[in-house]
C-alpha cells in the first residue's frame, strides 16, 4: 500500500511539475525529397530568356504527385545543383516546375547566374494543388547547365 501511495504521489508530482512549467508541445520539421534528376551530369540548354521549353533529356522527366498526401501546411521548393556550362555573352538560366496540363507552378522558378564552377540554387517555397498531377521541368535562358541534381523538397511541421 505504501508503494502504491508513493507511486501516485510521484506521478502527481511529475505531472504537476510538467504542467506548471508551461511548456508547449514540441514541433518538428519534416522533409520528403523527390528526386527528378540525379546523375554524373546532364547537359541542359534553353531557349532565349522569357521562352520556356521542357528540358530535353532521354525519357523526359515526369513527377506524378498528389499534394493531398501531405499535411495541409506542406510547402515545396525546387532545388538544382551542377555546373554552369557557359555561353557568350554569359546569361542567366532558369528552371521551373510545370504541370503538364495547367502550366507553370507559380514560385517554382530557380535561376543560375552566369558564373564559373559549381552551383546549388533553390526556388522560393510554393504550394501545389491537391489531386493527381504530373509535373515536368522547363528551362529558359540561352545557355547550358551541366546539372547533376534536380529535386522537389516537401517540407512541413508537425507535433512531436
Amino acid at each position: 500500500m505504501v508503494g502504491l501511495a508513493f507511486g501516485i504521489v510521484g506521478a502527481f508530482a511529475y505531472d504537476h511539475l510538467g504542467s506548471s512549467a508551461g511548456a508547449a508541445p514540441g514541433t518538428a520539421t519534416r522533409q520528403d525529397v523527390l528526386s527528378l534528376l540525379a546523375d554524373a551530369g546532364t547537359n541542359l540548354s534553353g531557349p532565349p530568356a522569357g521562352t520556356w521549353i521542357e528540358i530535353d533529356t532521354p525519357g523526359n522527366i515526369r513527377l506524378p504527385l498528389d499534394a493531398s498526401h501531405y499535411p495541409a501546411n506542406t510547402t515545396f521548393r525546387l532545388e538544382l545543383a551542377g555546373t554552369y556550362g557557359g555561353s557568350f555573352p554569359a546569361l542567366t538560366v532558369c528552371l521551373r516546375l510545370s504541370d503538364i496540363v495547367s502550366g507553370a507552378i507559380a514560385g517554382s522558378e530557380a535561376c543560375v547566374a552566369p558564373s564559373s564552377g559549381a552551383f546549388s540554387v533553390s526556388s522560393a517555397t510554393f504550394t501545389l494543388p491537391a489531386g493527381a498531377h504530373t509535373y515536368k521541368l522547363e528551362i529558359s535562358g540561352e545557355s547550358t547547365l551541366v546539372t547533376t541534381g534536380a529535386r522537389v523538397v516537401a517540407e512541413w511541421t508537425e507535433r512531436r
